[in-house]
């Protein structure tokens, strides 16, 4: 049996145009546990659409400051979530901001499923096609880690299973 990679350069040396699917390995998907809609940056705002595991615009990573950053084909764009003030206290819209400026995300053992801003207390919510924040914790919503297994078939996980994680009880 001829491999993938042998095949493709055959055709490529014979002069048939190819296109790859690289898909990512090293992001997650932030799916709306409700809706199975996801997180996705689109220039500077954040909003809540149909999920795609190869799209890069929805593709995140814990960073060790446990941000959630954006993962682009660019390694010099660094882009984090993050929360815009609004006149409105209850609540915040998200955009993408730079990694240094953009605050820390906790899981929140009493609230499972959800996530939120570590200063000040805010949780992640889907509010139409616009992901917000806000204070109220009667209605939170449930977030998911959405990506692809080790058999290349798509999982939902904790979105706190990984390294980044923190938990706002223990603080570990």
């Amino acid at each position: 049996m001829v491999s993938i990679e042998a095949r493709v350069m055959e055709l490529l040396s014979r002069g048939f145009p190819c296109m790859l699917v690289l898909l990512p390995t090293d992001g997650f998907l932030i799916l709306h546990a409700g809706k199975e809609q996801c997180l996705l940056g689109k220039n500077l705002t954040v909003l809540v659409g149909p999920c795609k595991l190869t799209s890069p615009s929805q593709q995140w990573q814990w960073t060790e400051q446990r941000k959630l950053r954006l993962r682009q084909v660019d390694p010099k764009v660094d882009r984090c979530l993050a929360t815009v003030n609004t006149t409105r206290r209850q609540f915040r819209n998200l955009a993408l901001q730079e990694c240094a400026q953009a605050p820390r995300w906790e899981c929140e053992d009493e609230l499972p499923g959800s996530l939120g801003v570590a200063h000040p207390r805010m949780f992640l919510k889907k509010w139409g096609y616009l992901a917000v924040v806000t204070a109220e914790t009667k209605y939170h919503d449930s977030w998911l880690k959405y990506e692809l297994g080790e058999r290349g078939e798509p999982v939902k996980l904790s979105l706190c299973s990984t390294q980044g994680e923190t938990s706002r009880r223990t603080g570990q």
